[in-house]
């Protein structure tokens, strides 16, 4: 299947905020702004396409933020990959950007006690739940996030 990767574009020194506004295609969001794009990818794809924008995989605080992530999810393609993963750890979830992992929603049953190799994490929209894949199967597409 098919995933789309969520993921943020950060800018260090200049929010968009602060200018009054995001630029179109940019999707304005707490103080962030947001842009799906469709070239698919895979997570580890993703990432590096991100941080070579100077962001990094989308992170979800809160069940707001997951909404948010979520609203923009396409019903033929669903999956959104976001920065959770476990790839330094086993077991032990991390978000891309170091950010502490203090917001989980997990599918029943997930993660489970053995991932066998599942290390990244996407968010399915028609469920609201994060489930894990394993790493590089998936094509993903792009979303960005400017900070």
């Amino acid at each position: 299947g098919q995933a789309f990767n969520f993921f943020s574009f950060g800018l260090t020194n200049v929010s968009c905020f602060e200018q009054g506004f995001c630029s179109a295609p940019w999707i304005p969001y707490n103080g962030h702004c947001f842009h799906l794009q469709r070239n698919a990818q895979t997570w580890s794809g993703a990432q590096k396409a991100c941080r070579a924008e100077g962001g990094d995989l989308a992170t979800i605080r809160n069940v707001e933020d997951q909404s948010f992530v979520i609203s923009h999810t396409i019903q033929t393609m669903p999956l959104l990959w976001i920065g959770l993963n476990d790839i330094r750890t086993e077991g032990l979830f991390d978000w891309s950007d170091h950010s502490h992992v203090s917001f989980t929603s997990w599918e029943y049953g997930k993660p489970g006690v053995s991932t066998d190799g599942d290390n990244c994490v996407l968010i399915r929209g028609e469920v609201h739940f994060l489930f894990l894949l394993v790493k590089f199967q998936i094509s993903v597409q792009k979303t960005c996030h400017l900070i």
